[in-house]
């Protein structure tokens, strides 16, 4: 028997300890009951959702962390209806949302700034995981007494420019995904490197960490199989756009993964699901093609 347990939080700083994000029931928006799943196994998961919609009573969305899915640890930083695999684990549904204001260190300019962690959905103690530096950079010089501060605290004053750098891992090797500036207008970027101009206020950044969050196609093809949806997200949601020699082997991991779906949607939705993943194959075809007669000229 499995349990998704839904939690709806208000990220407000008010917590205590390491940048204040230990929480307590207080910054709970809602207390829905947890789903029971009594027949999902590992080799047939059920299906689950959870729904973030784009404010919750004017706070801002921030972003809807999924742990332990029977599909993998799952991030979303936009809002909407995502849905889930349950297999034979316990999977914590985590929707976070900012707050309507976010003063600086001693009521001046500033922003706030956070690591969260996919692998363990949850917020990182990690104290290194921002360095601020004094700009330009390069070179690099390093404000320690900000960096030390915007690690304990998570705040940084913007009195005067300042240029944040996320570190490579945190939590003993989990690494850099993305960053993610929730307060509106958002902002996403896998760059590691920000710049944050004098008296810019009223944000948070968030810097999430997450294993295989990168896409290489050094794994083995076994592994692209296993886990084709992974691939996607990475490629499509976080990762760097592929190179034009690269272009085919999204193609043709996309139409394995409409064919997997094909499994897991009702039955008179099937038929047009594989027929969507064969038309996808055959733009995979026609891509190694090109590339192989491209090569030969």
């Amino acid at each position: 028997m499995a349990i998704v347990t839904f939690t709806y939080l208000n990220y407000n700083h008010s917590g205590t300890g390491v940048r204040h994000h230990h929480f307590s029931s207080a910054n709970n928006l809602t207390v829905l009951p947890p789903h029971t799943h009594n027949g999902s196994t590992d080799s047939h998961p059920d299906n689950d959702s959870a729904f973030a919609p784009d404010t919750w009573g004017g706070l801002p969305f921030a972003f809807m962390s999924i742990n332990s899915a029977a599909d993998g640890n799952h991030l979303y930083t936009s809002p909407g209806n995502q849905s889930f695999l349950v297999g034979s684990s316990d999977v914590a549904v985590l929707v976070v949302y900012g707050p309507k204001s976010t003063p600086g260190p001693d009521g001046g300019p500033g922003i706030w700034v956070d690591a969260f962690n996919v692998d363990t959905g949850t917020f990182s103690d990690d104290l290194h995981f921002i360095t601020v530096l004094t700009p330009p950079t390069p070179p690099d010089t390093i404000d320690t007494a900000k960096t030390n501060f915007a690690n304990s605290d998570g705040s940084i004053s913007t009195a005067a420019a300042e240029h944040i750098r996320a570190s490579n891992a945190v939590d003993s090797g989990v690494p850099f995904l993305e960053w993610k500036q929730i307060i509106p207008p958002t902002v996403n970027s896998n760059s590691k490197d920000q710049d944050i101009k004098k008296n810019e206020s009223g944000e948070i950044w968030f810097a999430f960490y997450q294993s295989g969050s990168g896409p290489s196609f050094r794994r083995p093809i076994g592994d692209l199989a296993y886990d084709p949806l992974w691939w996607l997200h990475s490629w499509w949601g976080h990762g760097p756009d592929p190179g034009p020699d690269e272009k085919w082997m999204q193609q043709a991991i996309a139409a394995y993964a409409l064919a997997a779906t094909a499994t897991r949607v009702s039955p008179e939705l099937r038929e047009m699901v594989l027929k969507i993943a064969v038309k996808q194959l055959g733009s995979a075809a026609a891509s190694i093609e090109h590339e192989i007669s491209g090569r030969a000229n």
